[in-house]
């Protein structure tokens, strides 16, 4: 694999193309967050235009600013005053930061782009900015709700057998002038063996433990897992939040503060390990074969 930037390859020019895609994040967060809210809701993300949670107060364009507009305001809303959750900054900072890791990892610089066939690249991206937008919208639902919703996980799962197979047609974006090998299903029975898999692994769980340990959302979110990035990296994905959730649940549950009944959402757990599997999958891979 070449590698196409390095720390002196960071000149103006490129640091300026990530702060725009960095923007472009912030209001793709911005969008995430409303979805968020109305699709727990059961209201429609279109129509009507932002307005605040509390007062239904229609939000200006001038206060609705990825973060500036909440720092400005001081985290409250102009009319009602009512203090606004730091999901607001927190997802749009999120959403930003991956978009710029997208970017890098998949080499979307314009002067690559001009260098070979840049649909190949660009769908890549677009992908990638897919599944995260997917994963990080169940997550946010999921630890508020508890619940994650159809009308997010079924499309997710067809976005990514339709995305995999395109990338799947045009022969994958290139390997050179990128930093992070692409983690996405290599075929569309791939994508097709990584739904069954990642899928079929909960649907087990459900089964043997009567819904008990989890529930169907945790298997759509599986099937999703799989479709996008193989069977490989979904379960890479599993262990990734199992080791995460442990670190984060034994302590707690030692301390004598929570106890084996405590309901523990999986999806947040499970979308951070589908995101580092997303970036580092491929390499704590070849780095654990390696060892052998």
């Amino acid at each position: 694999m070449a590698i196409g930037f390095a720390v002196g390859d960071l000149d103006l020019f490129f640091v300026l193309e990530l702060f725009v895609i960095f923007v472009l994040g912030l209001s793709i967060g911005s969008f995430l967050n409303v979805c968020s809210f109305r699709i727990a809701q059961g209201q429609s993300i279109v129509r009507p235009g932002s307005f605040c949670q509390n007062c239904k107060t229609a939000i200006r364009m001038l206060d609705n600013i990825p973060i500036l507009s909440f720092v400005l305001l001081r985290g409250r809303c102009r009319h009602c005053k009512v203090k606004l959750t730091l999901q607001y900054p927190i997802i749009e900072a999120i959403m930003g930061i991956l978009c710029v890791l997208i970017a890098v990892g998949v080499g979307l610089d314009l002067r690559t782009l001009r260098l070979e066939p840049a649909a190949p690249r660009l769908l890549e991206a677009a992908a990638w900015l897919s599944f995260c937008f997917f994963v990080v919208l169940i997550a946010v639902i999921d630890h508020r709700t508890g619940l994650v919703p159809d009308v997010v996980s079924l499309p997710g799962i067809g976005c990514g057998l339709v995305l995999t197979a395109l990338l799947w047609n045009v022969g994958g974006a290139s390997r050179t002038y990128r930093l992070v090998p692409s983690p996405f299903a290599s075929s569309p029975l791939s994508s097709v063996l990584g739904i069954l898999i990642g899928g079929g692994l909960f649907f087990a769980i459900v089964l043997l433990s009567k819904g008990r340990m989890m529930g169907g959302g945790d298997v759509r979110i599986g099937a999703l897992l799989g479709a996008y990035l193989g069977f490989r990296l979904a379960l890479l994905s599993v262990l990734v939040a199992s080791v995460v959730g442990t670190a984060l649940f034994l302590p707690a549950l030692l301390r004598g503060k929570v106890s084996r009944k405590t309901e523990v959402r999986f999806g947040p757990l499970l979308s951070l390990g589908a995101i580092v599997s997303s970036f580092c999958g491929r390499s704590l891979i070849n780095w654990y074969w390696g060892m052998f």
